[in-house]
């Protein structure tokens, strides 16, 4: 399988890497999309973490061939009380289980690190795929030029609703405060406890962060300008429709989950 892939987050870093055209540049390779970023990449596999997410955006993503998620009970299930589900399962949806610790192989059997942020979520699935030269897009953690998110003011993009039907959203920030929680944990998330968990793999994969003022210091980190020089000397030229079999294909192989959790 191919060994080269990019992770495109929302970070307001990517703004530079879109007016520089990556859309077209990266639509033969293997990309991963964020939550809300398969509204602008045709990407391979998009994913997400919070089944009200996917639920909000069921219509939308019906639209995807590929979308794995972090597993939860919801998902294609009824509401014991008004016995109606809480969301449909597409056929072109993966469920995957998290785990609170990242376990490297053993991951296929105990789950992926972790659902405290998607980024971790897919970085661990991409991993545990067999790609050994991951770019990260648009991670950035933080506010820049202003906004935390790059379709920040957007009408329709980063608000959803929770299960209770409230608006929610982690755009931006209310004062000093961070609407993405996790970002206010500095300490937590970009230290040790985190992205710090994938220090080891750096022996045997290559991973960049294309943000330069990304606060994760986990991985090297590039510019776009670096970022499109690679991908340009060195273009993949996958089929989008073979690749996407493969990794079905992979996972069927390799995941040993219990039935509860698993789906392919």
């Amino acid at each position: 399988m191919q060994n080269r892939c990019a992770i495109i987050g929302s970070g307001e870093s990517l703004t530079e890497g879109l007016n520089k055209g990556i859309q077209d540049l990266l639509k033969n390779e293997v990309t991963f999309t964020l939550n809300e970023e398969f509204r602008f990449f045709d990407s391979t596999i998009t994913t997400f973490s919070d089944w009200t997410f996917y639920k909000c955006r069921y219509e939308l993503l019906k639209n995807h061939p590929l979308i794995i998620g972090r597993w939860d009970a919801k998902i294609g299930t009824k509401n014991p009380e008004t016995k109606e589900l809480y969301c449909e399962k597409l056929p072109q949806l993966i469920l995957l289980p998290s785990c609170s610790k990242y376990l490297g192989e053993n991951s296929w059997k105990k789950g992926f690190f972790t659902g405290v942020l998607t980024g971790l979520f897919t970085l661990s699935i991409a991993i545990a795929l067999g790609f050994t030269e991951i770019f990260m897009l648009g991670v950035d953690s933080k506010e820049i030029n202003g906004k935390t998110h790059h379709y920040q003011g957007l009408e329709g993009y980063g608000i959803f609703v929770d299960e209770n039907g409230n608006p929610r959203s982690g755009i931006g920030k209310k004062g000093n405060t961070y609407n993405t929680g996790v970002f206010n944990k500095n300490v937590k998330i970009y230290n040790n406890d985190y992205w710090n968990k994938y220090k080891d793999e750096l022996n045997r994969i290559k991973i960049y962060n294309v943000s330069p003022e990304s606060t994760i210091d986990t991985f090297p980190k590039i510019n776009y300008d670096e970022f499109i020089s690679i991908i340009k000397n060195q273009p993949s030229n996958v089929d989008q429709t073979t690749i996407r079999q493969e990794i079905r294909t992979y996972i069927k192989n390799h995941a040993k989950f219990d039935s509860r959790f698993y789906s392919c």
